[in-house]
């Protein structure tokens, strides 16, 4: 499952589950009705405009096809982040380098937890 919300400046997108190449074509859709406006801040050439909240704190993992999926709608959106966190479990450590290369203009910060966020 892939949500994607926006409050202000800050694009919160969750992750939970296994996620699927399906999960990522509607949230393509879900990014440009929350983003939309955001052409004319490119237009503009003020980049750098929201930041990102990556909530993995309930992946799985992503089936097969889907992670490229998310690699590319990260690219597209790239140039109109400014700072980006990561809240998941130690397990997804690995990923915060991916995610420094797809946003390159963009501060990256995580929180690894060494717990399952499943359990209290």
């Amino acid at each position: 499952m892939l949500e994607v919300a926006r409050e202000d400046r800050i694009v919160t997108l969750s992750l939970a589950g296994m996620v699927t190449e399906n999960d990522f074509d509607a949230g393509v859709g879900k990014m440009d009705d929350i983003l939309g406006p955001a052409a004319s801040v490119r237009l503009r050439g003020r980049k750098g405009a929201f930041r990102l909240l990556l909530d993995w704190t309930v992946l799985d993992g992503w089936e097969k096809g889907a992670k490229a999926l998310g690699t590319i709608l990260g690219l597209n959106v790239q140039d109109i982040i400014s700072k980006v966190a990561i809240v998941a479990e130690a397990k997804w450590h690995d990923e915060e380098a991916r995610i420094a290369d797809i946003c390159k203009n963009a501060t990256v910060l995580h929180s690894f937890f060494p717990w399952n966020a499943r359990t209290p």
